[in-house]
């Protein structure tokens, strides 16, 4: 009787116990089998610890007794597991969201650029297909009018073989007229102020990873005594991109070097087409549209059409120039496209010498089953590389030349 009396007090202690404690509910009748062999197992090793102490000891205890301190012992035990249980997984949580956090604000940035890059050229893709239809209804329309003129001379030359009408020339008139109104070129093109307006929204953006991109290229340091490669493309196999790196000190104050910096960011050596756009905020950004050229080795002629959109950032001992470029092929290049961003960044290193850092990243996008294989594909990369290569070069060569007529 006694031994049961505490059996039913026993239990009785560990329902009270478990309703005490946030638990999950079981609702399967399998799910409530797997917990009590759980829970049996544990009570089981309890009670085979509980009399291995006893035997050790020597002393015979009374059940009584055995039941009383066993009771606690389970349930302390099982309550510290549990506990446990949850601090581990509430640091496993936290552990996560930090590192999805982080993921989130890493690729944030390059998709919203990668995303309109895509939405500029699946416009302009759409804007040519409009443009091809309406040539071909012009064109059907002019081969129902050459039919139309065919039948009419048929039927004037079996009718009126003996009199001299001059139906042939009218006919020839308004066929000529139609044919000519063919050649009228519909411009169903997106205007290059809404491109340039997707750029600039993009620009303070960009801006805010420069210092994760000169890093990221190994240009963060700015010690006089720093050697570094100063000009140089790479090609990062990870992502298919190409990275730019370059390097130069300009024997000028800080101030004045980013003076004449700006003037020379508005490109004037590319001449050949070149259109200005009004953009929000004109002192301190620029838009630009212009035509490359150029003979490949074959022979053939190939030109690019880049269009560049740049702005001036100003902080407390550094200058930053932020720009993005966008390329697109023509003729031979046709349906082949490079993405380009850029950052330039100039820090004073004495009283008559400043830094300046400039990093690129060029991506190529190529649409309509353009093969990566293809001679013309390579052409294209080359060209646009050699491009912003030059580009940096004239830039740093006019800013010297300035800043010596300046002295």
């Amino acid at each position: 009787m006694i031994s049961t009396k505490s059996n039913e007090e026993f239990l009785a202690e560990v329902e009270c116990f478990l309703n005490t404690c946030d638990f999950p509910v079981i609702t399967s009748g399998h799910e409530r089998e797997n917990v009590n062999e759980l829970n049996a197992v544990s009570v089981h090793e309890h009670v085979t610890y509980a009399r291995s102490d006893c035997s050790s000891e020597g002393q015979p205890r009374s059940d009584e007794e055995e039941e009383r301190e066993k009771g606690p012992r389970i349930c302390r035990t099982y309550y510290e597991r549990r506990k446990a249980e949850r601090v581990h997984l509430r640091q496993q949580v936290k552990e996560l969201a930090s590192k999805l956090a982080k993921q989130k604000k890493t690729n944030a940035g390059s998709v919203v650029q990668m995303a309109s890059s895509w939405w500029l050229v699946a416009r302009w893709q759409r804007a040519a297909r409009l443009n091809a239809e309406e040539q071909k209804r012009r064109l059907w329309a002019a081969v129902d009018t050459r039919a139309a003129l065919i039948q009419a001379l048929q039927t004037t030359m079996h009718t009126s073989l003996g009199q001299q009408i001059d139906v042939t020339s009218e006919l020839f008139k308004n066929s000529a007229e139609l044919l000519a109104d063919k050649n009228k070129r519909i411009n169903f093109d997106s205007s290059d102020a809404e491109t340039f307006a997707a750029f600039v929204h993009e620009l303070d953006v960009i801006y805010s990873q420069t210092d994760k991109a000169l890093h990221a290229i190994g240009l963060e340091s700015t010690s006089k005594d720093w050697d570094a490669p100063r000009q140089t493309w790479k090609e990062d196999s990870k992502t298919g991109c190409y990275l730019y790196m370059s390097h130069q000190t300009i024997s000028s104050d800080f101030k004045e070097t980013c003076a004449v910096l700006w003037q020379v960011a508005y490109m004037t050596h590319r001449q050949e087409n070149r259109e200005v756009f009004c953009a929000v905020d004109p002192e301190n950004t620029v838009a630009i549209k212009f035509r490359i050229t150029t003979r490949l080795n074959s022979g053939r002629i190939a030109s690019v059409l880049q269009r560049v959109v740049t702005r001036r950032y100003q902080e407390d001992g550094r200058m930053i120039l932020a720009w993005r470029s966008f390329a697109e092929g023509e003729g031979i290049f046709t349906d082949m496209y490079a993405d380009e961003t850029g950052w330039c960044a100039a820090t004073p290193l004495s009283m008559h010498e400043t830094l300046l850092r400039i990093c690129m990243r060029h991506v190529p996008m190529h649409f309509r089953g353009v093969t990566t294989n293809k001679p013309e594909v390579d052409q294209f990369k080359n060209l646009v590389l050699d491009t912003g290569s030059n580009d940096v070069f004239e830039v740093t060569t006019r800013l010297e030349s300035l800043l010596l007529q300046e002295a």
